[in-house]
């Protein structure tokens, strides 16, 4: 079963596929994009579409990777609900959100409207009970976008770059 595609009143949120690479790819590489996201390294395409492949894999689960574009079709950015890694034990069986916008989208308040849409899809579609958000403790707009969506810190961990805060979206 292939993830929906999400819309609000300004985006789309289409499921990302294999075909999806080339451009993912390069908005990950970005220095912008990727100063807050995989450790701040530019990663090999080949690893951009094994993350791909393995996101399209959850999908019976409710789970992946969206393209966020307008409603026009410009490229926005991505979002995905993906299993927990590397946050320890605690966190295991747990699930995530993650969002990276292209530079030239920030400030529009288009991560508040994608995330709004997944977090209805995961506590609704996916019946999760609970969503985890996870930020570089630097990253002042991810923090701001989780509090401001409803999400309370749990605590924090040593990330290989910066301290990670962990925190928790509850359905209820």
């Amino acid at each position: 079963m292939p993830l929906p595609v999400l819309t609000t009143g300004r985006l789309t949120l289409r499921p990302a596929t294999a075909a999806d690479t080339d451009l993912l790819w390069q908005h990950w590489i970005h220095p912008d994009v990727r100063r807050y996201m995989f450790d701040d390294r530019a990663m090999p395409r080949e690893e951009a579409a094994s993350w791909i492949i393995e996101q399209e894999s959850f999908a019976a689960r409710g789970l992946g990777a969206w393209v966020i574009e307008t409603m026009q079709g410009g490229f926005v950015g991505h979002i995905c609900l993906t299993d927990v890694h590397d946050l320890g034990e605690d966190y295991d069986g747990e699930v995530e959100f993650g969002i990276a916008l292209a530079p030239e989208a920030w400030g529009r308040g288009y991560a508040a409207e994608a995330l709004r849409a997944v977090l209805a899809h995961g506590t609704g579609t996916a019946g999760l009970t609970r969503i985890l958000g996870v930020y570089d403790e630097p990253n002042l707009a991810s923090r701001k976008l989780q509090e401001e969506a409803g999400f309370v810190r749990l605590g924090e961990t040593q990330g290989p770059v910066h301290t990670l805060v962990i925190s928790a979206y509850d359905a209820a």
